[in-house]
């Protein structure tokens, strides 16, 4: 029964669907608007992120050049293509990617918060840590960001604070899995400290 919509019609189920937290909505129309013709680069990031979850990370990768060969410039593109070849384990060419995004748009948090990512990946903890309080700079009140930093604070022994910062994002939203994490990973440091002790 879609066929035949306008784009912006597409645009706004598909905005619909994001504000009620249902992405897999949002993506399925999102395929369906690039079938009709449609060019945004949210349709293909949506697109790409549904083949993510479906772990055809060639596909979406194909998705997301498809995309940046239209909207090289695009920041949201360079960073949905940063989280695909991060998970490919592809580190050094996601860190490409984010680099541009943040040269072309230094504002945009979810470029330091993904590049951070990788480079925890990667072992590089601190410079993790200088990533996620660059994002956080930019929406302080973001939980995943928020987790990011206590799981990193965590792991370089900086007890105290990685709780301060799991507490403050679980009072923003208490279903965060990754805050859960990083008072876990504090409460292992800790008795890794403590057994050093005895």
């Amino acid at each position: 029964a879609m066929y035949g919509w306008p784009m912006t019609q597409y645009l706004s189920e598909i905005d619909a669907a994001l504000d009620r937290n249902d992405t897999i909505a949002a993506a399925r129309i999102a395929e369906q608007a690039l079938q009709a013709g449609g060019q945004e680069p949210i349709l293909f990031n949506l697109a790409a992120w549904l083949r993510e979850e479906e772990g055809d990370l060639e596909k979406a990768e194909e998705l997301l050049r498809a995309a940046l060969k239209r909207d090289p410039e695009d920041p949201t593109l360079l960073v949905g293509l940063g989280v695909v070849l991060r998970k490919q384990g592809r580190l050094k060419l996601a860190v490409d990617s984010f680099d541009a995004a943040i040269r072309i748009d230094p504002a945009y948090p979810s470029c330091w918060y993904e590049r951070g990512r990788t480079f925890e990946r990667g072992g590089s903890i601190s410079d993790a840590g200088d990533d996620y309080r660059q994002a956080l700079r930019l929406e302080p009140q973001n939980p995943l960001f928020l987790a990011a930093l206590a799981t990193v604070n965590a792991r370089l022994g900086d007890l105290g604070q990685a709780r301060e910062l799991a507490d403050k994002a679980l009072r923003i939203d208490p279903a965060t899995p990754a805050a859960h994490r990083a008072l876990a990973q504090a409460a292992q440091e800790e008795r890794k400290y403590d057994e050093a002790l005895e």
